[in-house]
């Protein structure tokens, strides 16, 4: 994933398909939008890595994904239930 700094970010998912959207961020809350579909999620900057923690509530379920983010590296646990 690559945040750009006039606030779009874009992604290839697993799939090959290019994603892009908007962020903004403030107080350590990201606010990442694409389409009609809008996430929050917590962040913070860490040994020169950003790392980007997301909570969803879906279903009765508590998910949490964590993603560490290097200069032009990106790396993420997977989701835990």
């Amino acid at each position: 994933m690559t945040f750009n700094a006039d606030g779009t970010w874009s992604i290839t998912n697993e799939d090959n398909e290019n994603e892009s959207g908007t962020y903004s961020a403030s107080n350590g809350k990201l606010v990442i939008k694409a389409d009609s579909e809008t996430n929050t999620a917590s962040y913070e900057f860490k040994n020169s890595q950003l790392i980007i923690t997301a909570e969803d509530n879906d279903d009765g379920w508590r998910e949490i994904e964590v993603g560490y983010y290097n200069k032009g590296a990106y790396v993420s646990t997977p989701k835990q239930k």
